[in-house]
């Protein structure tokens, strides 16, 4: 894509990790994501909840950490390099524990083995989740960012918790790029379709359908997020101490 023509007609959606976490846990990364492309829009992509098992009988990170610390506990993560595990290698910081982590490629056979009770815990999207969440064997405990996930109210954020940290804090988000030398004024239309295309019913039921509070935010909004949390993410990335495959 950062070869194509700069006219607006060629455009990437992709996700933070093309952006980010690739530069870490790749040797050889075929593109410069901060030269060869320039942000459109983005989309935060939903809250990321902590699910648990409901053998552990825990509903808040407290009793979680309280479990984990009597009892063996593996938690599942969608990918290496992840917020889910992230989010987990923080927790077994901050707390002391030690929570083996799984990585899964993907979601779904991660909240299969959750149902199964092969695993304790995992990190991942609401939609994913939903087989658990609505069998009940499934349960959230904490959603990270700064506010409430709306499709699980009572469910309360990591710092409402007093789990603080700027991981708990990030906004996962996916991104609609184009390549570099597109013209400002095509950059500033597709920005505004974006933003306008977020408005429509058609779009916000399909939000809705994933746990996604917030829909496409404005170029400068978008540049803004970009540059307050790509240091934290790639920050985090670096203490887990991966190899770059």
């Amino acid at each position: 894509m950062k070869d194509s023509p700069a006219d607006g007609y060629t455009l990437m959606y992709t996700i933070s990790s093309t952006l980010l976490g690739n530069r870490l846990l790749l040797k050889s990364l075929a593109y410069d994501p901060d030269k060869d492309f320039t942000i459109v829009a983005m989309t935060p992509s939903g809250h990321l909840p902590l699910v648990v098992h409901s053998a552990t009988n825990a509903k808040t990170i407290e009793e979680f950490v309280a479990y984990a610390r009597g009892n063996k506990v593996t938690a599942g993560s969608y990918g290496i390099g992840s917020f889910a595990h992230i989010a987990i290698a923080e927790l077994n910081r901050q707390f002391g524990l030690d929570i083996s982590i799984v990585h899964y490629r993907g979601e779904a056979p991660m909240w299969q083995d959750l149902a199964a009770g092969v695993i304790q815990a995992a990190v991942g999207s609401y939609q994913a989740a939903l087989p658990v969440l609505d069998t009940g064997i499934g349960r959230p405990i904490a959603v990270p960012t700064p506010v409430r996930m709306k499709k699980l109210p009572e469910t309360r954020t990591f710092a409402e918790q007093g789990v603080t940290g700027n991981v708990f804090q990030l906004i996962s988000f996916t991104a609609l790029v184009a390549p570099a030398a597109i013209p400002a004024d095509r950059i500033d239309m597709l920005a505004k379709l974006m933003v306008e295309g977020g408005k429509t019913e058609r779009v916000q039921k399909l939000l809705d359908a994933f746990g996604v509070d917030q829909p496409a935010m404005d170029r400068a909004s978008s540049i803004a997020l970009y540059e307050k949390e790509g240091p934290v993410w790639l920050e985090s990335i670096k203490t887990l101490g991966l190899e770059p495959q």
